[in-house]
């Protein structure tokens, strides 16, 4: 849970936390090669409530309409929120958008879709839309991110 709070947050340590992410990944892959059992993404020992708006944070990664209805039906959205925050570093909201933008970054390295079909396929009316969050998030334009897809230093 830690790893995934450092991972969502542009810090300084970010760099080191998508290290570590993408090495558990590697891990969990191999041993779904080598038909070994697999330790689950999410702890077990984290309160149900908070793990449910993680996940469903990930799922609704690009439906953002999806999510703000999710996240209205929620009891206790405002508590569970303020819980969330203390334990990723973040809000749900802030979680979604990058957690959407990490999803922008795959799709521009494995894809060859341009910037406006990325940007449809995140649930982004507008390109520019899709643009500008980008562009908060990373420091470049999507453009600008292909091209050298290093993590720059957060933009402040």
């Amino acid at each position: 849970m830690r790893i995934s709070g450092e991972h969502s947050q542009q810090g300084p340590s970010y760099a080191v936390a998508e290290s570590a992410w993408l090495r558990l990944l590697l891990v969990n892959i191999h041993r779904w090669a080598m038909g070994a059992a697999t330790a689950p993404v999410m702890p077990t020992a984290a309160r149900p409530d908070l793990m449910r708006l993680w996940q469903m944070i990930q799922d609704c990664a690009g439906h953002p309409g999806e999510f703000s209805k999710r996240i209205r039906a929620m009891p206790n959205y405002n508590s569970l929120r303020q819980e969330f925050t203390a334990a990723f570093g973040c809000s749900p909201s802030q979680m979604a958008l990058r957690t959407r933008i990490q999803i922008a970054k795959n799709l521009l390295l494995e894809t060859p879709l341009n910037i406006k079909q990325i940007a449809e396929e995140l649930g982004y009316v507008r390109q520019h839309e899709f643009t500008r969050a980008f562009h908060r998030v990373t420091g470049c334009s999507p453009t600008a991110w292909r091209g050298n897809p290093q993590p720059p230093f957060p933009a402040t």
